[in-house]
């Protein structure tokens, strides 16, 4: 590949010996190569080749090869689509396909149709294959008929062949298949595949956040795999639109390398300013919950908030400010070495607007430099079950799931007949995990 690209004299004249290799996967590299650049010159040492005893199928991309280039083998492909071997089969009819003869598309036609009918899940997981193997883009109204297969098989290596075929016209019914748990990982690849057009055939933020949070995951890793302008501006959009989704949207723009364009930037620092002040609001939390003991599970949850806001403000920081020097910064913070924090903290004070650094380095301070704070066993007192209240009250925009179900079992540890008053009308929004927890208290006191 390298000599084919700096020099394709050598090239040319280096290719006939690749075919006296010992290994087969070097002689068939050599003869799609051979096919590819119609290096006619191979042509005596692949006849020779079959001549003598090699393996079925490095036989078949010998005859394809020739046939490639106008020695036409296409009668001898034809009796491999009865091989005893399947395997075998498919690829002779791959090779048909794509041999350019009138004749031996048409047959192997029938036999991929047969394939495609057959009452045979083996059968119609082998025709989704090799169409995605002969990655011809006519062959979409085919794939469309085994992507609906009603073998969730057949469904996912149909799909797998859509990403390869990259025909547009199945887009909008690989997205479908978004839907549907057995599906939905083998369409989130195929769409992948398609690379930056599939941000084309994305729904309205509107209306993506109707969708169950799942579906938006999935359509959030896409847009994050394949990249692209379109995909970053999609995925900031979802970021400006929904608190609920900030921490995984920032963490995919992170991943892409996001450059926040000038006319977001006031709103990327406005979600900085959101983000410290859920943060103090948690310190706050932490100061009044470390008098109980029975809080213990509940602070280390809200402790690992306050990990989640400061990687989110850090990322944030990147995409506006410059990021590899924020994002150094930030991992400077990781090591716990007091130098490193300091040096950290002096890049915020120099690298960004005061008004930011002035609420930001105390934030930074309390979690690496004061955060050693322990359970001090005192009494309960009146306070304690109102940040429980906030948190719960909060869930699910501000602070995660597992943070609210904590904060209503500790409520429940605490003062079982509060809780049981507070949370008998409380909505929990369609939240499964801290509907379940709601659920289990409730059901404890009956």
């Amino acid at each position: 590949d390298t000599l084919e690209k700096l020099d394709a004299p050598a090239f040319n004249d280096a290719m006939p010996s690749l075919l006296d290799h010992e290994e087969d996967a070097v002689k068939k590299f050599a003869l799609k190569k051979a096919r590819d650049n119609q290096l006619r010159s191979v042509i005596p040492k692949v006849e020779a080749m079959l001549n003598d005893t090699i393996a079925d199928d490095l036989r078949i991309d010998c005859l394809l090869t020739l046939t490639a280039l106008q020695k036409d083998r296409t009668e001898v492909l034809l009796t491999y689509l009865e091989h005893s071997n399947r395997h075998m089969q498919q690829q002779a009819m791959v090779a048909l396909f794509t041999s350019g003869d009138i004749n031996a598309i048409i047959i192997a036609g029938k036999k991929l149709i047969d394939w495609m009918n057959s009452s045979s899940e083996e059968l119609r997981v082998f025709a989704a294959e090799t169409i995605g193997k002969v990655a011809d883009k006519n062959f979409y109204t085919s794939l469309a008929q085994l992507v609906n297969d009603p073998s969730s098989r057949v469904q996912k290596r149909a799909l797998e062949a859509a990403g390869q075929i990259k025909s547009s016209r199945l887009i909008p019914l690989i997205i479908e298949k978004l839907n549907q748990p057995s599906t939905a990982i083998a369409a989130i690849h195929a769409l992948v595949g398609y690379g930056a057009e599939v941000i084309n055939y994305f729904p309205p933020i509107t209306d993506l956040l109707r969708e169950d949070r799942k579906i938006i995951q999935r359509y959030i890793k896409i847009a994050e795999r394949v990249s692209g302008e379109k995909a970053q501006a999609y995925l900031a959009e979802i970021l400006l639109t929904d608190a609920k989704l900030k921490t995984i949207a920032i963490s995919a723009l992170r991943e892409m390398s996001y450059a926040a364009p000038e006319n977001i930037k006031e709103n990327i620092q406005q979600l900085i300013f959101s983000e410290i002040e859920i943060g103090e609001g948690i310190i706050n939390y932490l100061d009044i919950l470390n008098q109980e003991k029975k809080s213990e599970m509940l602070c280390r949850a809200l402790r690992t908030e306050l990990d989640t806001c400061e990687t989110n403000i850090f990322y944030l920081l990147s995409f506006t400010y410059q990021r590899q020097k924020f994002l150094q910064a930030f991992e400077s913070l990781r090591s716990v070495r007091k130098e490193n924090i300091a040096n950290a903290i002096e890049i915020i004070d120099l690298g960004v607007a005061k008004k930011i650094s002035a609420r930001l380095i105390p934030f930074i301070e309390f979690l690496h430099l004061d955060h050693q704070v322990k359970l001090s066993g005192h009494p309960i007192t009146s306070d304690v079950l109102t940040p429980i209240k906030k948190i719960i009250a909060n869930a699910p925009i501000l602070l995660s799931s597992w943070t609210t179900a904590a904060a209503i079992y500790t409520m429940n540890q605490i003062n079982p007949a509060e809780s049981i008053s507070y949370l008998s009308t409380f909505e929990t929004r369609g939240d499964y995990l801290v509907e379940e927890t709601r659920n289990f208290v409730l059901a404890k006191q009956l």
